[in-house]
């Protein structure tokens, strides 16, 4: 029994763009709108601190995104690599 393994290269490229595009928003991202609260010291100390969570997590999670797309591309590249050897190999190159 054989099986085909088919490898859609636009697919994996695709998938590898729009992962890094997404990390790319999320890296040029601002944090949300500095915002005082006039007589409640209480609420502004807390939106600061959901602001500093919210940079610090966006930042992983850029990160995160960034190596997927990363990792997407090298696999699309090792496969078209493999692709080229095999095509060589059977045209006795």
């Amino acid at each position: 029994m054989s099986a085909d393994i088919v490898i859609v290269f636009a697919y994996l490229d695709s998938l590898a763009s729009s992962a890094q595009q997404t990390a790319d928003l999320l890296d040029g991202a601002s944090a949300a709108m500095n915002l005082t609260f006039p007589g409640n010291s209480t609420v502004t100390r807390a939106y600061d601190d959901f602001l500093d969570d919210w940079d610090r997590h966006r930042k992983k999670l850029q990160a995160g995104v960034e190596g997927v797309a990363q990792a997407l591309l090298a696999v699309s590249e090792a496969f078209k690599a493999a692709e080229d050897e095999l095509i060589a190999a059977l045209n006795g190159s």
